[in-house]
């Protein structure tokens, strides 16, 4: 593409790239180029080329890479450029796909109502300012606004991420799946606080932002920002309180006697604690010292199969349960004390199934059954990326692997039953992920209409923004998104969004997808002006 200038080219086996051309500079006797390069992967690629197309060095996350025989300083004036330049690409990306009307009329719309769960008919709802200002049958204008035809459409709240690892490209992704709010759960703070500014603004394409404050005790199997003592965990939650977070999120490594007076001063700062259960505790124990909500289905089989005896820091935490979850009873006088104990705690449960189900039942030479059925509407290096196991199992647990995958269902199903709050996250791929979670809820048994509230309203709830926002309600934040069907009978029909809002941001997903190389899954409404 570079040797015969083309900034579009048809790609095997199918789709499109696109690159575009960011900077160039003279590094000691080579000339070389800055590329933004879409279509091939789910976000943005940004490397450096030389005159002959050939690959000279890459930034990415923590990482890099340079040609042999040039020097890191030389990557560090490389980096700087680059940064630059993506913030620029990203901005110029949010200016093209971003809509503004100071009113907008969504007409004979079907409006879903999650506080009822059920469908409100030909409906006309009015959006003046971000704000939404009137829903009823017929509203009575007394000026010309923007019009949106929403026949045979529903609208529903935005939805929430509530475990997403934000940077600045994944708005991209959230925005194209009506992904409005995602609660970050584990990042950076002055990258996190970036992120949060330039999505607000509207610079860069992003959701609201929810911090959750991320913390583990320094080992050799630690994750993220790490401590030494108990007292520099107080500190820090206290770090996260004076910084406007939500929460507090532990990791595996904590020292299981820390959990009580973290929670403690998490609580008396007004914050929740949530978290993988750390390794030699039990689920049931973390809830007696003060967890108000665990993250990931894995840690509630393993209070049963790791107890206080396994490492669970290892990848213990996951091959215990691909070898022994589907044998695991279900029922039972201590399964149903500890479902109750969380159901009485009113313990929120962020299962994030599909990202474990990809994890245990993902195998070679097959795309990851989470992305099968969209796998031709996704890019094709992401699709490669999907035919293989991620995790090495031998032959004689194979099918243990399998039938684990579907027991993390029936435990959805057993926690749903018995009253204990859930809310729908990722820990992956954005907006796609979120949008299989709802679907594998709904497989578990769960109705729609109630799984549609998870991913809402319980969602904003949770967060203490229920008055602003999380229902298509009157003088609520107008995050709502258009369906191209209706959901609360068929939950896949997320994915036929034709509109996404955002407070006063209204993005086409059809546009957006076009955008990054993935085939839309239906067109774009039109405004009529």
């Amino acid at each position: 593409m570079i040797k015969n200038d083309l900034n579009k080219a048809d790609v095997l086996p199918y789709g499109k790239v696109t690159l575009t051309k960011l900077d160039e500079v003279q590094l000691g006797d080579e000339r070389v180029y800055l590329y933004a390069k879409s279509g091939l992967s789910m976000t943005p690629d940004f490397a450096w080329y030389d005159k002959t197309g050939n690959y000279f060095a890459q930034s990415w996350g923590g990482m890099y890479v340079i040609r042999d025989g040039f020097n890191k300083a030389q990557f560090e004036q490389l980096k700087a450029r680059q940064l630059k330049a993506e913030q620029a690409y990203l901005e110029n990306l949010a200016e093209q796909l971003t809509e503004y009307h100071p009113a907008l009329l969504l007409d004979k719309v079907n409006v879903f109502d999650v506080s009822t769960g059920k469908t409100l008919k030909a409906q006309q709802v009015l959006i003046e300012q971000g704000k939404i200002v009137q829903v009823a049958p017929m509203i009575k204008l007394n000026k010309r606004v923007a019009t949106v035809n929403g026949e045979g459409k529903t609208l529903i709240p935005g939805l929430w991420d509530m475990h997403g690892h934000l940077s600045k490209d994944t708005g991209i992704l959230n925005i194209a799946t009506g992904v409005t709010s995602v609660r970050d759960m584990g990042n950076e703070h002055q990258n996190l606080m970036e992120i949060q500014s330039l999505f607000d603004t509207g610079k860069v394409l992003g959701t609201r932002v929810y911090r959750a404050g991320f913390m583990d005790k320094y080992s050799e199997n630690s994750a993220g920002l790490s401590v030494k003592t108990l007292a520099e965990a107080l500190d820090m939650v206290d770090f996260f309180a004076d910084n406007g977070y939500v929460q507090i999120k532990l990791y595996s490594s904590i020292d299981p006697e820390w959990v009580k007076p973290i929670a403690e001063r998490a609580h008396s700062r007004g914050l929740r604690l949530s978290g993988h259960i750390p390794a030699f505790m039990t689920a049931e124990q973390a809830v007696h010292a003060g967890y108000n909500e665990i993250q990931h289905i894995n840690m509630l089989f393993l209070n049963f199969l790791a107890g206080e005896d396994v490492d669970t820091r290892t990848k213990q935490r996951f091959s215990l349960i691909g070898e022994k979850a589907a044998d695991m009873p279900m029922t039972g006088e201590q399964m149903d004390a500890f479902i109750k104990l969380l159901a009485d705690k009113n313990v929120v449960i962020d299962p994030t199934v599909s990202t474990f189900r990809s994890l245990l039942m993902s195998q070679n030479k097959q795309i990851d059954q989470e992305f099968a059925e969209i796998a031709t509407h996704l890019p094709p290096n992401f699709v490669r990326s999907l035919k293989g196991a991620q995790m090495q199992v031998d032959e004689a647990h194979l099918s243990a692997y399998q039938n684990s995958g579907e027991a993390m269902l029936k435990m959805v199903k057993i926690l749903y039953d018995a009253g204990v709050p859930m809310v729908a996250g990722t820990d992956s791929v954005p907006g796609f992920t979120l949008l299989r979670e709802l679907e594998l809820y709904t497989l578990a048994g769960i109705p729609a209409p109630e799984v549609l509230k998870m991913a809402t309203i319980d969602s904003a709830r949770l967060m203490g923004v229920a008055h602003q926002t999380g229902s298509v309600s009157e003088g609520k934040v107008a995050d709502l998104i258009l369906v191209d069907g209706d959901p609360s009978q068929d939950i896949k029909a997320l994915r036929k969004l034709s509109l996404v809002i955002k407070g006063t941001q209204v993005f086409k997903p059809e546009a957006v997808f076009e955008q990054i190389g993935i085939a839309p899954f239906t067109k774009a409404s039109r405004i009529v002006l």
